[in-house]
C-alpha cells in the first residue's frame, strides 16, 4: 500500500482542530511538516500526535471509530495507538503546566495549504536529538534554507 502521509496528517489535525483539542505533530513527522522534504512516503513509519494532557480522553473519542488502543497511562505519559486509513498513528500526552508543553517548542505552520501545529525543529536540535539520522538530515536542510 502506498502511504499518503500528507493527506493523513492534514485530516488528523483538522479533526483535532474541529474538536477544539490542542495538539502538535511530533517526532519525525514534525520535521516534514516544518519543511524537510519527504522524498519517500515510506520514510515515515507512523505519525506521533501530542495532545493536551487534560483532553487526551476527548481525543480518544474523536478517533473512536478507528479503535485506539490505550498502551500507556502511568501519570507520566499517555499513549494510544490506532490506524487511520491504514496509517499507524500514536496519540500521546505528557503532563506539564500548560497541558501541552512549552509554547517555544511549538509552532503553527502552513503545511500544504493547511495551518496546523507542530513541534519546532529547534526543539530536536537544542535537546541533542542529533544522534538520529533524520534529525542530522533536518539540521543540514534547515541550515541550508537560511542562506
Amino acid at each position: 500500500m502506498t502511504k499518503d502521509w500528507p493527506s493523513i496528517i492534514k485530516k488528523i489535525c483538522l479533526k483535532l482542530d474541529r474538536a477544539g483539542i490542542e495538539y502538535h505533530v511530533d517526532g519525525s513527522a514534525s520535521l516534514y511538516v516544518c519543511g524537510l522534504p519527504l522524498e519517500n512516503q515510506d520514510d515515515l513509519d507512523d505519525v506521533d500526535m501530542v495532545v493536551n494532557w487534560h483532553h487526551f480522553d476527548d481525543a480518544l473519542v474523536v478517533f473512536a471509530n478507528h479503535e485506539p488502543v490505550l498502551e500507556i497511562d502511568n501519570g507520566e505519559i499517555k499513549k494510544a495507538s490506532f490506524h487511520y486509513y491504514q496509517h499507524p498513528i500514536d496519540l500521546l500526552a505528557y503532563p506539564s503546566p500548560t497541558g501541552i508543553g512549552s509554547a517555544e517548542d511549538r509552532c503553527k505552520v502552513c503545511y500544504q495549504g493547511q495551518y496546523l501545529w507542530s513541534k519546532t525543529p529547534a526543539f530536536y536540535i537544542e535537546n541533542n536529538h542529533t544522534d538520529r539520522h533524520l534529525v542530522q538530515q533536518a539540521v543540514q536542510f534547515f541550515i541550508s534554507q537560511k542562506r
